[in-house]
């Protein structure tokens, strides 16, 4: 299976790239030259894409993985999600699909973010969609626009919905409670959360959603959606107290008001996934923790 895939310097695409064989085996469409290991990749930058490089690429591989986003949960706005989520994304799969109709067209959406705060259970993919943030809501214009191109153009989609993934290669300076907490106590900072510790997230790992995906791309599909989590629900404070325990630090908290791009309670029914692929996705907290945590302090 040849991969074309955009956004995979991101923390996902890495994990996704780090699975045995796929680095070889995939052209990564990026905004930045990587300076570390992954720089011996295949790359394209993507303001160098004209249409007979669009052509060419297209048809030299077999699934289009797209996981980029110029966005956050807590940031953004309507606008910008439409132009530089929305219209950059269908622009291109539009092309490379013209140029090769037989593509499949992976896309990470959000399993967090596009339910919105309405559910206190698992949340299936037939459930009512209504995003609070834009980021949500950017993610569902794009599968909106994806499932239309399926529906009238033939294309082969499918939908990830992934909840929150925890790994290795998540380094951003505010993204990822584990990620932000660990930088916290690396530098004796305090953590900054916001609600009063009751929210509850699906947590699930990074490997695990990078297995997914490249057992996804060998299925057949037209048009399909699916939640990608642990379907277990762990609250805010759980998460931090299991941190606490795991590198013997106290987390020094400063707590805010709840946000409204925030919802109380994202936890994913997978059970369509996990009869799909005939596979579990949950982990236990403690050995997934232990294991991201030791990695990072590796990287």
């Amino acid at each position: 299976m040849k991969y074309l895939v955009i956004g995979g310097f991101g923390f996902l695409g890495r994990h996704f790239l780090s699975r045995t064989n796929i680095q070889k085996s995939s052209t990564i469409i990026t905004r930045k030259i990587p300076t570390d290991s992954f720089s011996q990749s295949n790359y394209l930058l993507s303001n160098n894409l004209d249409d007979k490089l669009i052509a060419e690429i297209a048809e030299k591989h077999d699934v289009l993985v797209h996981m980029a986003t110029s966005s956050v949960p807590a940031t953004g706005s309507i606008l910008s999600e439409i132009y530089d989520n929305l219209f950059p994304t269908i622009d291109l799969i539009k092309k490379l699909t013209q140029y090769n109709p037989k593509l499949k067209v992976i896309f990470l959406s959000s399993g967090g973010q596009v339910y919105g705060n309405r559910f206190d259970k698992p949340i299936k993919e037939t459930d009512l969609r209504e995003p609070n943030s834009a980021y949500g809501y950017g993610k569902l214009m794009v599968e909106n626009s994806l499932e239309f191109l399926a529906r009238n153009e033939g294309l082969n989609v499918a939908i990830l919905r992934v909840s929150n993934p925890i790994g290795r290669y998540q380094v951003s300076a505010n993204q990822g409670i584990v990620n932000v907490a660990y930088n916290c106590i690396v530098k004796n900072r305090p953590l900054t959360i916001f609600g009063d510790g009751t929210e509850t997230r699906d947590y699930i790992d990074a490997d695990i959603v990078a297995k997914v995906i490249d057992d996804i791309a060998y299925r057949s599909f037209s048009f399909d959606v699916w939640n990608v989590g642990s379907g277990i629900g762990t609250s805010l404070s759980t998460m931090l107290t299991a941190i606490e325990s795991i590198t013997g630090k106290k987390i020094k908290l400063i707590k805010g008001e709840r946000r409204k791009v925030d919802p109380i309670h994202a936890v994913l029914d997978v059970s369509k996934i996990e009869n799909d692929l005939n596979y579990t996705l949950n982990t236990d907290l403690m050995t997934l923790l232990n294991k991201t945590l030791l990695e990072k302090t590796n990287i």
